[in-house]
C-alpha cells in the first residue's frame, strides 16, 4: 500500500492490512501530576458527554511543566470495553 494507509473499502478487500490511526480528541487535560512516575486512571470518557466506542485506541502522553516544558511523547495501546451496565471502562498499560 506505500507508504499510506487507507481507509478500509470493499474495492481494496484482499489486499495487506495495516493500521490506521484517527485523532479522536486533541487533548484531554490532567491536573494535579507531581515529577517522577505517575498513574492516569482512565474511565473511557472525552468529557462529561462523550465516551470512547468499544475497539483499540493508541494513547499518547506529553508532560509539560509550568515552565512549559514538554516531555518526549509516550504511547500506549488501550482497550475500550464500551458500555457495561451503563458505564464504561477502558484498560490500559501503565506508563
Amino acid at each position: 500500500m506505500g507508504a499510506t494507509c487507507l481507509a478500509a473499502k470493499s474495492s481494496r478487500r484482499g489486499r495487506p492490512a495495516c493500521t490506521r490511526f484517527v485523532t479522536v480528541s486533541p487533548s484531554v487535560t490532567i491536573t494535579g501530576a507531581r515529577a517522577g512516575a505517575n498513574t492516569i486512571q482512565f474511565e473511557g470518557r472525552l468529557s462529561r458527554t462523550r465516551e470512547l466506542t468499544a475497539g483499540r485506541y493508541r494513547l499518547t502522553i506529553t508532560a509539560t511543566d509550568a515552565s512549559s516544558n514538554r516531555s518526549i511523547p509516550k504511547r500506549t495501546m488501550l482497550t475500550a470495553r464500551g458500555r457495561t451496565s451503563g458505564s464504561s471502562s477502558a484498560r490500559g498499560a501503565s506508563l
